[in-house]
């Protein structure tokens, strides 16, 4: 095979990488990255690239022996040197390169007791009506503690204890305190179930003691006005994505839509008539009415009947790419969001995420700075708790000046 560098390689790395839209951020992360491999190399193998030098940087430099097993979501760095390594490991060859390699986290095999208390878990709550991300947050939770006794040697429920519940909330340590007080949460619920369909004959819920953790620390990411109409001009509206992407960003950014709403909505969600919209928002579950704005009903016609391909579903928005589909609810389409940025020359700062969520962010600022009735805002905005939209004060410094206090003066009698 013809030597090649892996500084050569690097660069077609990099150059795959800026034309995928990859964020700053990003870009910086597997320029680093890269600069570890090219190093190595050079230390090593007189800056060739070989399959075997990059295993050897793999597992000198990043601790990674197995360079196929599967690495938590957390160490977003070392997947990331994985992801770099399969990809000059495909320049190498002379392969096409590809940007998933890493392997999904394998379905561990549950006993049957085990997969069947699942299951009755899952229909229980949708009998009770919860939201199907409710539903899936509980079920993942459920599944991971399963998981842990099943691995710790645990093969039915009459041997379940209060000790194996403390173990597996030992073993969430590590997580954001946010992450582990819904884990926790959604454990006790599995527990309460668990002892109330008599699989287990103890209470183990009152084992799980709640996290009290301090809400609405963050500051939400917010755009300024000139920004979100930078993006919106820079959309190509002349051809059938533009159009599709359009009306998307703009039910987000007008109607402070959630992104999971968006994708799933549908045709009989409209009333033109009434110019009105009415859905079921899936994370509250709670209906929700608002007008349908006329630029915003306008993007939608013109996709509708100038973009949209001719696909049998009901959903209004749906992929591009044979074979077309419906949107996953769960798609953030942060890509979408990135390419727009970067072809209207919008540059983040570190720390800021400017994503679909933060559009919303953005609306309910500029309501608040416009003194609207924060009950009005809470409507608007789809939030179950008006609590909920105060956090938006934070995002505003002319909104945070209203909240300042008189300091009275102070007099000294000490004479300097």
């Amino acid at each position: 095979m013809k030597s090649i560098t892996a500084k050569e390689i690097a660069q077609q790395v990099e150059r795959y990488i800026i034309e995928r839209g990859q964020s700053k951020n990003s870009l910086d992360m597997y320029h680093y990255i890269l600069s570890v491999f090219i190093q190595f190399c050079e230390n090593h193998n007189n800056g060739n690239f070989t399959e075997a030098m990059g295993k050897r940087c793999m597992n000198d430099h990043y601790g990674v022996s197995d360079i196929n097993a599967h690495i938590d979501r957390r160490h977003t760095h070392t997947k990331a040197a994985v992801r770099v390594y399969h990809m000059m490991t495909s320049i190498y060859k002379g392969e096409a390169i590809k940007y998933r390699y890493l392997p999904n986290r394998a379905t561990y095999e549950l006993e049957s007791c085990f997969n069947k208390a699942l299951t009755d878990f899952e229909l229980t709550y949708q009998k009770y009506d919860y939201s199907p991300k409710t539903i899936d947050a509980y079920k993942k939770t459920a599944y991971k503690f399963l998981v842990y006794a099943s691995q710790h040697g645990y093969t039915d429920f009459k041997s379940f204890s209060a000790q194996l519940v403390l173990d597996f909330t030992q073993s969430l340590s590590g997580y954001t305190g946010i992450t582990i007080r819904h884990s926790l949460s959604e454990l006790r619920i599995f527990l309460k179930f668990l002892h109330t369909e008599r699989y287990i004959s103890v209470y183990l819920d009152d084992v799980v003691k709640p996290l009290k953790t301090r809400s609405q620390l963050k500051i939400p990411s917010v755009w300024r006005k000139e920004e979100v109409l930078k993006m919106l001009s820079a959309i190509d509206r002349g051809n059938p994505s533009g159009k599709r992407d359009y009306a998307m960003i703009l039910l987000v950014a007008r109607l402070g839509l959630r992104i999971s709403d968006v994708n799933t909505l549908k045709f009989d969600n409209i009333d033109w008539k009434k110019k009105s919209m009415h859905i079921i928002q899936h994370k509250t579950n709670e209906p929700l009415h608002i007008p349908l704005l006329n630029d915003v009903g306008w993007a939608l016609i013109d996709y509708i009947k100038n973009g949209r391909p001719s696909i049998e579903t009901d959903c209004i928005f749906v992929t591009h790419v044979p074979p077309f589909k419906e949107f996953s609810m769960d798609n953030h389409h942060h890509k979408m969001i990135e390419k727009y940025m970067s072809w209207a020359g919008i540059a983040v700062a570190e720390k800021r995420k400017l994503g679909m969520h933060s559009l919303r962010h953005t609306l309910a600022t500029v309501m608040l700075e416009n003194h609207e009735d924060y009950h009005n805002i809470s409507a608007i905005i789809g939030h179950s708790s008006v609590d909920s939209t105060q956090v938006y004060l934070k995002t505003s410094v002319e909104l945070l000046r209203e909240c300042t206090l008189p300091m009275p003066e102070v007099k000294s009698d000490v004479s300097l």
